[in-house]
């Protein structure tokens, strides 16, 4: 049985553009890339479905960065917080 020729994320959005732009064919592009142009027709269908999905991810990211700066902010605070009131008991306490 012959093994199935695997192609990268990058090939296929590149295949799938092209065809959107209407550069090429689904022919053209399956001669091109060694593979039946039906394939290359899924990829169209999938980049035109989830394409979206790539930029609620660049959104997702930013607000990621976001909570992450947030956060960080509260742990320093919290910090300073604590070694203060170390030395406070720490000197009330006698130790």
């Amino acid at each position: 049985m012959a093994s199935r020729k695997g192609f990268t994320s990058q090939q296929k959005f590149s295949a799938a553009l092209s065809i959107i732009k209407g550069e090429k064919s689904n022919v053209d592009v399956g001669r091109e890339m060694s593979c039946h142009p039906t394939l290359i027709g899924d990829w169209r269908t999938q980049l035109e479905t989830n394409g979206a999905v790539v930029f609620d991810r660049a959104k997702d990211e930013i607000e990621k960065d976001k909570k992450i700066a947030k956060l960080e902010h509260l742990i320093g605070r919290l910090t300073i917080e604590n070694g203060f009131l170390e030395r406070v008991l720490g000197r009330s306490t006698g130790a």
